[in-house]
């Protein structure tokens, strides 16, 4: 194929509108000879099997913008991509070098026209972007490391700082990488521990990582990270327990949303009646955060609980 058809190729593939007009002018042809190599290019994509084993690529012309335009049918439209970038934005999830280059990979998905759209939509948002404190620079290829030792099911052992700065080592055997609240966390049990209940590490705040050859069996044949996830608020781990509390605010739904498990039992006026099961300890700093729209009922000993906690802020403020 000839250099001026394998730049159109090219540009087509980049995802460039071409019109033959213009491209007569570049090239210094005739459009009779721009129209040909269009011609050259469909059946280039519809023979080369190599190119075209899954009939993805489609070149088109527009005739309202009298332009060409290659089109990939498993391609992400461009209001997808918007949401996608939006949801990096609001995720905070990693630095802002990472962040710019994975954006500007995304947008290469799209044409020059929503490009530039996209370029004007979410600008501000990239000016002011911020992302968490991280305790590590290498967070990406930690998570892609640490996934392909989920999936050959290898031990692994980190070095790891815990929340009150404490520097230890664990060998663990990893079960799931999952993301909540701005971090990335691998959920994993501890292999110098017979007990049944996983871990939660953050990702960032793993310093160094050995894989291990030795294929381990999983403690719990049964675990499943989505409704472990589920069950689990702010990501701070303990026991499984259900739940029964009082809503009298504003959003009802707000708080089946945060609680997956949660379901109204109950409604009286206003005031609805909530049953949850649910794990760990982050449930009650959520409860807590709804201040005097939440009533816990059940069970006592979450109760009395909530109770204590309650009074160690009054005494704060008084």
């Amino acid at each position: 194929m000839k250099y001026r058809l394998l730049s159109i190729l090219f540009r087509l593939l980049s995802n460039e509108q071409l019109n033959k007009k213009q491209l007569s002018k570049e090239y210094n042809v005739s459009e009779k000879t721009i129209s040909r190599d269009f011609e050259e290019i469909k059946n280039f994509l519809a023979n080369d099997l190599r190119l075209c084993i899954t009939n993805d690529l489609e070149l088109k012309y527009d005739r309202k913008s009298n332009v060409y335009i290659m089109n990939n049918n498993n391609h992400l439209l461009p209001q997808e991509l918007l949401v996608i970038i939006k949801i990096l934005i609001e995720s905070r999830a990693i630095e802002k070098i990472e962040f710019m280059q994975i954006i500007d990979k995304i947008k290469n998905f799209t044409t020059c026209n929503d490009k530039d759209l996209l370029n004007e939509i979410i600008s501000k948002e990239k000016e002011h972007y911020t992302s968490v404190k991280h305790y590590t620079n290498t967070l990406i290829d930690l998570i892609w490391a640490i996934s392909k030792s989920i999936y050959k099911k290898n031990e692994i052992t980190i070095e790891y700082t815990k929340i009150n700065e404490k520097e230890v080592k664990r060998t663990l055997l990893p079960m799931a990488i999952v993301f909540s609240e701005y971090y990335f966390y691998l959920i994993a049990y501890r292999k110098d521990k017979q007990d049944i209940c996983p871990l939660y590490y953050r990702i960032d705040r793993i310093k160094s990582i050995i894989n291990h050859r030795r294929v381990f069996t999983s403690p719990d044949k049964n675990f499943d990270e989505g409704y472990t996830k589920q069950k689990l608020q702010l990501m701070m781990y303990g026991n499984d327990m259900t739940i029964k509390f009082e809503y009298n605010g504003l959003n009802v739904q707000a708080i089946l949303d945060k609680i997956p498990t949660a379901q109204i039992i109950n409604k009286d006026g206003k005031k609805f009646t909530i049953k949850a099961n649910v794990s760990g300890t982050g449930i009650k700093h959520f409860l807590l955060s709804q201040g005097s729209w939440i009533k816990v009922l059940e069970p006592k000993s979450f109760v009395d609980e909530m109770k204590a906690e309650i009074d160690k802020m009054y005494r704060i403020y008084n």
